[in-house]
């Protein structure tokens, strides 16, 4: 058996839900990124400089980040100037153009310019690295790197999808308009990601667990909340409430293991011998004709009756924690019942070829009534 220094054996389970706070204004960010980026789309070809530029295109990005995250401005200010400069680093090491050479080059400027993957991959993927510090969110360090992935895939993919699937025939600004919208919408979808969150809960230990750490006298109530807890596996509408009737039933076996380890204090502490030895204590204190010794023995009498006074406190506990685990119990019991009435059954509704069965069948009881009669009409007459 477990001492109580040991944890306590519960299992762990997770699963990605979205985040209430984030659940409701999620599709506003989103409408905020495109229509951010279909604007700097514009004024971008406005000012006359390529919009393939790298450093340009995640400025436009930059503006995105400001639609959608208004109230934190400043950081996506500062993430922003980090992905530009980090795009101006690139611009030498990469066989790319970059705004530097256009400035410096007319003839590249005015020729095909070429984007260059490692130009705007490298600053998306900052930038949604960045994101989860600019929501003011859980900032570890797999979330930032699994949101700065997302967001170096949607806007690789958005670049070809607006690059590619706009023909170039177009007017000016309604092929940026487009080429923006594309990737606006696509490189949308790595807010979702932002969104989600890694929600951990408790569930009661496996049977096998259960036998190993509970004796026979704790063992049950814990047995019968592990029955309630798998049945509720099929019965449960949403993963919300399983998680919530599954931590109530790992609550009832840690109530359980609770019992179990304030048993063996109980066990350890007072008892009817220390009240023998009260008993004793008191009469030798009494006979006791020594000052000194009069005075030691009542100041043990006293231990042994605060020792007494704990006893009785681990046994209120020990009460406490069994009643709660019948509460849980029964919490969990009533809940299977909802939940089984809650589900559709058989009588609540009929199948859906049934009047269509119950018309012929009364046609064809009307037609063999009719039948009978003219029969005996017919055996009237001719008799």
């Amino acid at each position: 058996m477990p001492t109580p220094t040991d944890p306590v054996p519960v299992r762990r389970v997770g699963r990605f839900a979205l985040d209430p706070t984030d659940r409701d204004h999620l599709w506003k960010r989103q409408a905020g990124w495109v229509a951010g980026l279909m604007v700097a789309s514009i004024v971008a070809v406005q000012t006359g400089v390529a919009f393939t530029l790298p450093e340009l295109l995640m400025g436009c990005f930059g503006l995105a980040a400001v639609a959608a995250f208004p109230r934190k401005a400043p950081k996506v200010v500062a993430a922003t100037a980090a992905m530009v400069g980090l795009s101006l680093a690139l611009g030498p090491v990469t066989p790319g153009h970059s705004t530097l050479s256009s400035w410096l080059d007319v003839a590249a400027a005015s020729g095909p310019v070429d984007l260059h993957a490692t130009q705007y991959l490298a600053p998306a993927f900052l930038l949604g690295a960045a994101l989860p510090y600019i929501d003011d969110g859980p900032a570890d360090t797999i979330r930032s790197l699994n949101t700065g992935f997302v967001m170096a895939t949607t806007v690789g993919v958005g670049v070809w999808a607006g690059f590619e699937l706009v023909p170039t025939t177009w007017v000016t600004w309604a092929y940026t308009l487009c080429t923006g919208a594309i990737l606006g919408l696509v490189s949308a979808q790595s807010l979702l990601v932002l969104a989600l969150r890694y929600k951990t809960t408790d569930r009661i230990p496996t049977r096998e667990v259960i036998a190993d750490t509970l004796d026979e006298t704790h063992r049950g109530p814990a047995l019968v909340a592990w029955q309630l807890d798998h049945d509720l596996d099929e019965l449960c509408p949403d993963a919300d409430s399983r998680d919530g009737l599954g931590e109530v039933a790992t609550w009832v076996y840690r109530l359980q293991w609770t019992r179990q380890h304030l048993a063996s204090e109980v066990d350890k502490v007072g008892g009817p011998a220390v009240e023998e030895r009260i008993v004793d204590l008191t009469e030798r204190a009494e006979q006791a004709e020594d000052d000194f010794t009069r005075d030691r023995l009542m100041a043990t009498v006293q231990h042994l009756q605060r020792l007494q006074g704990h006893r009785e406190a681990l046994t209120a506990e020990q009460a406490r924690a069994a009643a709660l685990s019948e509460f849980a119990t029964a919490f969990l019991q009533e809940a299977r019942a909802e939940l089984t009435l809650a589900r559709v059954q058989p009588g609540d509704a009929s199948p859906d070829r049934l009047p269509e069965v119950l018309d012929r069948l009364r046609t064809y009881s009307a037609d063999r009534a009719l039948a009978r009669q003219t029969r005996r009409e017919v055996a009237a007459i001719a008799g």
